[in-house]
């Protein structure tokens, strides 16, 4: 079983994500700042850090990177327990989101947001997350969670 907890971190009120398994091993996704904080919730949970995802990597979703990786020694990495890595190019050329068929979320970086109009270089992006079943929650890097089934509302595709 995985289970995920979201962290609000630093003044872009960043939405970085734990993900673990019964094993208690760890990722985070999206580590955008306040690494003690981030580090504190690790280990207040006994968590062991295997690695840390990015969505992209622009400032505010990177800004604890660096430490985390010298106080646990982990990699960035591509993908980890289920969660499927999907291209999602338009808010950087290099922007990923990962789904997870066991949770049944999304984390979507800053490619698709509760209620915001999608920009123009995002919008082939966003029509592949809406490949995914419309239950799927969608986490991402800023503001509320949301489900794909609400958002399709706004699209039409």
């Amino acid at each position: 079983m995985l289970n995920y907890e979201k962290l609000i971190v630093g003044e872009m009120r960043t939405n970085c994500y734990l993900v673990w398994d019964d094993e208690k091993n760890a990722v985070v996704i999206d580590p955008g700042d306040e690494a003690e904080f981030i580090s504190e919730e690790i280990e207040r949970r006994h968590l062991k850090l295997i690695g840390i995802l990015l969505t992209h990597k622009h400032f505010d979703h990177v800004g604890a990177l660096k430490y985390l990786q010298l106080i646990y020694n982990v990699p960035i990495i591509d993908t980890a327990f289920d969660l499927e890595i999907i291209k999602t190019p338009g808010h950087t050329a290099d922007s990923v989101c990962f789904f997870s068929p066991t949770l049944g979320v999304v984390f979507t970086g800053d490619t698709l947001f509760k209620e915001l109009p999608t920009r123009n270089e995002n919008i082939d992006s966003v029509r592949k997350l809406f490949d995914l079943p419309e239950e799927t929650i969608v986490l991402a890097g800023h503001d509320e969670d949301t489900t794909l089934a609400a958002e399709a509302r706004r699209y039409h595709f």
